[in-house]
């Protein structure tokens, strides 16, 4: 425990009384953070934050008299410095979490391990932030980074599934006609800022139709997809010349694009910026329109499951690289489970566990490897898979 952690203050919004006395019972125990309030209330809390002067408020994402996106926004508008976890029983707003810079966002039911990586992140950031700019300190507004905000854009969600999601916290993603709309929407989107033609749509979307019908499906399942985006206020064109679709939504968040562009810019992984690929990770919710039977998105699948599991190794060697064989083994476990065919995830897990001088899990490990790569793909492991395996053990 660090000296001084004791002082640090929390406060606990939650519309639900018994949700709020676990989260106080967890933290209580667990010493490092002293509770300050706790209110069903946002309108409350905000009102006693400036007294209070907490460290970390702790928010339900989904309240019926204020949304905790909302809420975060506002409590950032009282002293930016006050740190943000979100708690809610649902991955929807991982994204949201992630894109508005929020510690960490915890999923109920609320567990001692959820909790203490919430207040590990927390501890750290405090041990990096200049006393003067405390959460304690007089209240400075100017701002070191740009304020958090609800979610004003419209959003897709493209990763564990597919949803399209007007602007507005308390938007709900749309229900399209049918299940041709949702496809040719989805189509399009993969597609954005491309010129796709007709006779490409013919073939992936209605490849069992004449050419007449086909046409004849286009244009209506056109018209309701432009109807939908336009009930749900999202602003966009889909344009029509030479024999070309071309899709272009302005100002909508995407989890997928997101995700890509996080790992295409972001620098390599390293003690800076390991909690970002950590909260990115964490926020990928699945396999590209996880769910759907689109046969034409299969190399867009493996597009985007390569970036999360290439990533995730990288982010399991650095911690590997600084001893830190705990973080390392649950980021190659979360990646196993979405994942679990890739070979090289599996021969990285195993060397963890080597170099932890865990021969049990190593053992229980690579049999459960074998098993799995005999039953689903009729195949061994790799021969060096094998002969590294029989070092290890070997040396251990």
């Amino acid at each position: 425990m660090l000296e001084g952690a004791s002082d640090m203050k929390a406060v606990i919004v939650d519309d639900e009384i018994p949700s709020q006395d676990i989260l106080k019972y967890i933290l209580e125990k667990d010493g490092r953070l002293q509770v300050a309030g706790t209110y069903a209330s946002p309108h409350a809390a905000l009102r006693a934050l400036p007294v209070i002067r907490p460290d970390v408020v702790f928010i339900d994402v989904q309240m019926p008299m204020m949304s905790g996106l909302e809420m975060a926004s506002k409590v950032n508008g009282i002293n930016e410095h006050i740190h943000i976890v979100f708690v809610t029983g649902h991955q929807t707003y991982a994204l949201q979490a992630f894109e508005l810079g929020v510690l960490d966002y915890v999923l109920k039911p609320v567990t001692p391990i959820q909790l203490n990586r919430a207040i590990e992140r927390l501890l750290k950031r405090k041990s990096q932030q200049p006393v003067e700019h405390g959460a304690h300190s007089a209240e400075s507004k100017t701002p070191s980074s740009p304020p958090l905000s609800a979610p004003s854009s419209a959003r897709i969600r493209c990763l564990g599934g597919f949803e399209v999601t007007g602007p507005g916290a308390e938007a709900q993603p749309i229900k399209w006609r049918t299940s041709k709309t949702e496809e040719l929407m989805a189509y399009l989107y993969l597609k954005r800022s491309k010129r796709v033609t007709k006779w490409e749509l013919f073939d992936n979307i209605w490849p069992n139709v004449s050419q007449e019908q086909a046409h004849s499906h286009l244009h209506t399942t056109l018209y309701k997809v432009r109807r939908s985006l336009k009930e749900a206020d999202i602003a966009g064109t889909i344009d029509y010349a030479n024999n070309c679709y071309e899709v272009h939504l302005a100002s909508i968040l995407s989890d997928a694009e997101s995700f890509e562009r996080f790992v295409h810019n972001e620098a390599p992984v390293n003690g800076n910026n390991a909690e970002q690929y950590e909260r990115m990770l964490a926020s990928h919710q699945g396999e590209l329109f996880e769910g759907y039977d689109y046969v034409w998105c299969e190399s867009a699948r493996e597009y985007y499951r390569d970036l999360y599991v290439k990533a995730s190794r990288q982010l399991a060697l650095h911690w590997i690289e600084q001893g830190s064989y705990e973080p390392a083994i649950a980021v190659l476990r979360r990646s196993l489970d979405k994942f679990y065919l890739d070979e090289d995830s599996h021969e990285l897990m195993l060397r963890t566990y080597f170099l932890r001088k865990d021969r049990i899990s190593l053992v229980k490990h690579y049999q459960s490897f074998h098993a799995m790569l005999q039953t689903e793909l009729g195949l061994l492991p790799k021969e060096s898979t094998s002969q590294m395996y029989a070092d290890m053990l070997e040396s251990l």
